[in-house]
């Protein structure tokens, strides 16, 4: 325990004791090998259908807005006028 806490050590005058590092660093003396995880890899790209889907429901939702907003207006001032076109 003496020679893992003398390794892990921070050289300096005098040398500080770091515990979570004597504790948890792999020496290069350590006997038996450590596994070393495979490589990380990318995950593919996403497909951009779904995107492209909720950007047309959306469009369509925007459009429907505007139309029922175009009645609000529209509806009311006809109404007043009898139908009939505006002079």
């Amino acid at each position: 325990m003496a020679r893992r806490l003398a390794g892990t050590a921070y050289p300096a005058s005098p040398p500080r004791l770091d515990v979570y590092a004597a504790l948890t660093a792999v020496l290069p003396d350590a006997v038996g090998a450590v596994p070393q995880p495979p490589p990380a890899g990318l995950p593919p790209t996403p497909s951009p259908a779904p995107r492209q889907r909720a950007v047309l429901v959306a469009s369509a939702a925007g459009g429907l807005v505007l139309l029922v907003a175009a009645a609000v207006v529209v509806f009311p001032r006809g109404r007043a006028r009898g139908w009939r076109p505006a002079a």
